[in-house]
């Protein structure tokens, strides 16, 4: 039998309303790495290697999206500047700029004394107000934050 198999993957981008808004995002580089590895050794593999075809998207858009999707007000400014710079329709690969974004962000965060490391791949604790903390979810935080610790201890629920 000649089966076929493809796998898609990507890095986690860690959500608001989540028992993982807490955790931190892997920087590029560490997604980039892990991929590598994971990629090499389904590609090493002598019986099922060439049965598995393997896709993946590399760390630079998942630092923006984490950039977006745990950012406050002040990331705005940065949507600003991106936007001022020429960047447009950056959810489709051909015009994305992980370099413009980066600049930009460079440029405008300074001044709120954060940077993207500050939304991405920094742990938050319990008692930060975090940027959605005033929205209803339906979810309560105390339950998430015990969810949380129970992915942290790595207990089954």
């Amino acid at each position: 039998n000649d089966i076929r198999c493809t796998v898609s993957i990507g890095g986690l981008g860690t959500k608001p309303h989540t028992p993982f808004q807490w955790a931190p995002q892997l920087s590029a580089e560490e997604t980039d790495a892990r991929l590598k590895k994971l990629r090499d050794k389904i590609r090493g593999d002598k019986k099922y290697g060439r049965s598995i075809g393997f896709r993946y998207h590399d760390g630079k858009p998942g630092v923006v999206e984490g950039l977006l999707s745990r950012g406050d007000r002040r990331v705005g400014s940065v949507i600003r500047a991106v936007y001022e710079s020429g960047g447009r329709f950056d959810g489709w690969r051909e015009h994305f700029s992980y370099d413009l974004w980066m600049t930009c962000a460079d440029k405008t965060l300074p001044e709120y004394g954060v940077d993207v490391d500050w939304y991405t791949t920094r742990e938050r604790t319990y008692e930060e107000v975090l940027p959605w903390d005033h929205l209803d979810s339906g979810l309560d935080k105390e339950w998430l934050w015990e969810d949380w610790q129970d992915a942290l201890d790595e207990t089954e629920v």
